[in-house]
């Protein structure tokens, strides 16, 4: 009977795995702004916030669903700065932070 319940604990140790890798996997497929990379295609998936900051970056131009590309990543704690149709907006990385993105396809240049 002890041999049983160590196995069941195991075996439910083991889903346990499996649910934390598959719950990790699914948190990776989106990243912030400020953690994804230069010169990639990037769909923005949330923007979090409150709405004054949410309904400026639409007026920008950016908004979910939108594709748009991070050219570049300022040192010592600078602004990013990004591509949306066409035009280059830098971000101060507090507000970039609160913008997820997924990477879809390598820019080309």
């Amino acid at each position: 009977m002890l041999l049983i319940r160590r196995e069941q604990k195991s075996r439910s140790q083991g889903m346990n795995a499996n649910l934390e890798t598959e719950v990790n996997r699914l948190e990776m497929r989106y990243i912030e702004l400020t953690r994804a990379p230069c010169n990639e295609m990037l769909e923005v998936m949330a923007i979090y916030g409150n709405v004054e900051w949410v309904k400026r970056l639409e007026c920008m131009g950016v908004r979910k669903g939108r594709r748009i590309r991070k050219i570049t990543s300022q040192p010592f704690g600078g602004p990013l700065i990004i591509e949306v149709n066409g035009s280059k907006i830098s971000l101060g990385r507090n507000i970039a932070g609160k913008i997820e993105v997924e990477v879809i396809a390598e820019a080309s240049l």
